[in-house]
């Protein structure tokens, strides 16, 4: 990343400021973890909506809701595969018994799903790796049912990306504020006291940062 213009007009003061807020931001508890319990009970709530625990309750509008499904998941609507999985519906709706245990395992699948989108939001392993999500097989009742309520598979990625460059910024100010007190940038980033705030999450190293005459170079991940 080439040296930001953003902040050249930024004084001393406002640099310092706006950097403490950014670090007091990012060492706040992390309240995203929230967020995906909330989405998790927001998924739950709507697999119930859609599969009723009694099943009589179930033949409501459930149809529609699987052709819209198939069609999202085969681009084009396949007559053949939607009638098949609609039928092999209808029939379950019959067994009390196994209509449950679908119930049970999308619920466990959902769970496993957000879950693997909260491990990647907390940098398991301390660096950011995509969330492995199930993939689900479209030709199955199984996995049309499972797509209506599977999570974004960018979701913990674009959270991440969003904590990068306010990471960057906070550097870009510290480096300012650096030059105006002390007449030149610091040949690496130790004497910014960075620590945990220095490191690129996509990485799990440090930002690459290169001091070149009065001029530096920036690099991120993203």
């Amino acid at each position: 990343m080439p040296i930001t213009r953003e902040v050249d007009f930024f004084s001393a003061h406002e640099c310092r400021e706006m950097a403490q807020t950014l670090i007091q931001s990012e060492r706040s508890r992390d309240r995203f973890a929230t967020v995906i319990e909330g989405e998790l009970t927001t998924a739950l709530r709507e697999l119930d909506r859609l599969l009723p625990e009694r099943i009589d309750e179930a033949r409501t509008a459930i149809e529609l809701l699987l052709s819209e499904a198939l069609t999202d998941l085969g681009g084009e609507e396949d007559p053949v595969k939607t009638q098949r999985i609609l039928e092999e519906f209808r029939q379950l709706l019959h067994q009390p018994s196994a209509y449950q245990r679908l119930r049970a395992e999308l619920r466990r699948a959902i769970a496993q799903d957000w879950q693997a989108v909260a491990d990647a939001v907390s940098l398991h392993g301390g660096r950011f790796r995509e969330p492995k999500l199930k993939q689900y097989d479209a030709d199955t009742l199984f996995g049309a049912l499972a797509s209506l309520v599977q999570p974004l598979p960018l979701l913990a990625r674009r959270y991440w990306e969003q904590r990068t460059r306010r990471r960057v910024m906070l550097i870009h100010l510290l480096l300012r504020e650096y030059r105006l007190r002390e007449g030149r940038y610091p040949d690496s980033l130790e004497p910014l006291n960075l620590q945990e705030l220095a490191i690129d999450p996509f990485s799990g190293q440090p930002f690459g940062y290169r001091l070149t005459g009065e001029r530096y170079q920036l690099a991120s991940s993203v």
